[in-house]
């Protein structure tokens, strides 16, 4: 009885933290997964007229995830290093070629590939951490009865 008693809660173990506290905690795979439904959302907004716009707010939107996907994951600094090189060319590439020519063939195919870039590395960082790490919830596969410490915290 004891052992059920000191089981932590399946769902809202989290419950009553803020924003910000969410955002800073390691682990926090369903803030991940709204930031990619938002990224998705943003991926098929189009306004007429304003196509280099929609495409630098998702590069915008891509690399925030992507940053997210790294500390979410407790990345290494390696990673952190790779992706940050990775989000940088993309940037510079994107937005410059953008700026010279918007609707050239060159400038849409190479966002199309900064984005792909981007979205590959946030999938490689989740996958990465769930191969390490298959439980998603931060604490390693152990009794019920031994808290995590990021359960503890909230």
């Amino acid at each position: 009885m004891g052992a059920e008693q000191d089981a932590p809660p399946l769902f809202g173990n989290r419950h009553g933290w803020t924003l910000r506290q969410r955002f800073l905690a390691l682990d926090s795979y369903g803030l991940l997964l709204l930031m990619i439904l938002v990224t998705l959302l943003a991926s098929v907004v189009s306004l007429t007229g304003r196509e280099s716009l929609m495409t630098d707010i998702r590069l915008v939107v891509l690399v925030g995830t992507l940053a997210f996907a790294l500390h979410t994951s407790n990345a290494s600094r390696f990673a952190y290093t790779i992706c940050a090189m990775l989000a940088f060319v993309a940037v510079v590439l994107t937005i410059g070629l953008g700026a010279i020519d918007p609707s050239s063939r060159t400038s849409e195919a190479v966002a199309s590939a900064s984005a792909f870039l981007l979205v590959a590395a946030v999938l490689i960082t989740v996958l990465r951490r769930f191969g390490s790490h298959p439980d998603a919830t931060g604490c390693p596969q152990r009794s019920p009865a031994v808290r995590c410490r990021s359960r503890a915290a909230g």
